[in-house]
């Protein structure tokens, strides 16, 4: 017999799947475009940010690989690294810029944590919902985290579009408490090696993958709420 649980258990359960759902769902899809090397690759030669930095795309994707692996902590060391530029050999980041990469490390970690809390809360909880039989509040949550994230990136891919460089001004005086993210592209090569083109398709890439994960969760919707009614079927 299928264990039940109490009404309001059911009502705050379903709550709590959305709000992880939709939270697991915009910390994964910034990861998954911010830890991916071959579109920081792809940008690279679409912006051709070797003419601007002096790099080649191997010293590049070396500093790429390097960073990734500082901001997922796969390594806790500095990600400074000596390379060539314009022929001459010469470490790549500032102090100011290592600075800064502390706190975009530190930034990064929380939103690793978040997401993967958030991610086996939202496992926890369907898998109580679904056992307990409550297949339609498992269904109406995951059709509602679903609806939320497509509303969110509306809501702020409308701005985005229309002025990128206030949208993103806006985002880092929201996240950092310094002033170490105003870098000068005249001797600070981290701006070069990501100026804000390459940030605006990061963004893009990141939306559209929160926006196919959105209809992966009403999929898993639609097929659970199916499970439940065929279920009720069966015990009636």
């Amino acid at each position: 017999m299928t264990p039940q649980i109490p009404r309001w258990v059911t009502v705050v359960a379903g709550i709590a799947l959305t709000l992880c759902l939709v939270l697991a769902n915009a910390l994964l899809s910034v990861r998954a475009s911010a830890t991916n090397l071959r579109l920081y690759q792809d940008l690279w030669v679409e912006l051709d940010v070797m003419a601007d930095t002096g790099m080649s795309l191997e010293d590049l994707t070396k500093a790429g690989k390097a960073l990734i692996d500082y901001l997922v902590g796969k390594t806790t060391d500095s990600p400074q690294l000596t390379t060539t530029i314009d022929g001459q050999e010469r470490p790549l980041y500032s102090q100011k810029e290592l600075r800064h990469l502390e706190d975009v490390r530190a930034l990064f970690q929380t939103g690793f944590t978040a997401e993967w809390l958030s991610t086996a809360a939202a496992f926890a909880i369907a898998v109580l919902l679904i056992t307990s039989g409550e297949h339609k509040a498992a269904s109406i949550a995951l059709y509602a985290a679903a609806l939320i994230s497509i509303t969110a990136l509306v809501i702020l891919a409308l701005p985005a579009a229309s002025d990128f460089t206030g949208w993103w001004t806006k985002f880092h005086l929201l996240t950092f408490t310094n002033d170490l993210w105003l870098l000068d592209p005249q001797t600070d090569w981290l701006i070069r090696m990501f100026p804000e083109p390459f940030f605006f398709a990061m963004v893009k890439r990141a939306g559209i993958h929160a926006a196919v994960t959105a209809l992966v969760l009403a999929l898993a919707g639609f097929v659970i709420g199916l499970i439940g009614r065929k279920r009720r079927r069966t015990v009636a």
